[in-house]
């Protein structure tokens, strides 16, 4: 009796840890992806984008720690999906414009999704704020990327 009791505990265990390391492995990529961008380490935010995303989400970016400053980025909100395969978080960037040091703020709306186990950046969109933050555009072209200058950043907002 004893020996099916331990059996039950080990196999209910088993279930509440699965379930706790799924979401831990959410917020892990939540975080390191944040951070990673936020310091200008696009190659290692980039390992918890999905593949079909990163062209964009590396375009997103151009202007970050080139023609504008990242001052703090902080996650508000992670909310999963009901059925645990794709959660939405937000993020505040607070952050400058290099040409006029105004402080802005924009609130970025990130959609993740479970791909064989782990949670991946599927896109992201600014939820409110300066849009300036991120060039939402069509990501740029080998040769676009050299004749765009990264210093052009919107100031409306």
């Amino acid at each position: 009796m004893r020996t099916l009791l331990a059996l039950a505990l080990l196999v209910l265990s088993g279930c509440i840890f699965s379930n706790a390391s799924a979401e831990t492995r959410l917020r892990d990529s939540i975080y390191g992806f944040n951070d990673a961008a936020r310091w200008g380490r696009l190659d290692i935010a980039e390992q918890t984008v999905s593949p079909a995303a990163r062209g964009r989400i590396r375009h997103s970016r151009l202007a970050w720690g080139r023609g504008l400053q990242i001052a703090d980025s902080e996650i508000l909100e992670v909310r999963v999906d009901e059925d645990r395969q794709g959660a939405t978080s937000i993020v505040a960037v607070r952050w400058y414009a290099r040409a006029s040091m105004l402080l802005q703020e924009t609130r970025i709306v990130q959609r993740w999704q479970r791909e064989g186990g782990v949670f991946v950046l599927i896109e992201e969109s600014v939820g409110e704020g300066n849009e300036g933050l991120l060039d939402l555009g069509q990501p740029a072209t080998a040769g676009d990327a050299i004749e765009a200058d990264p210093l052009e950043v919107s100031e409306a907002g």
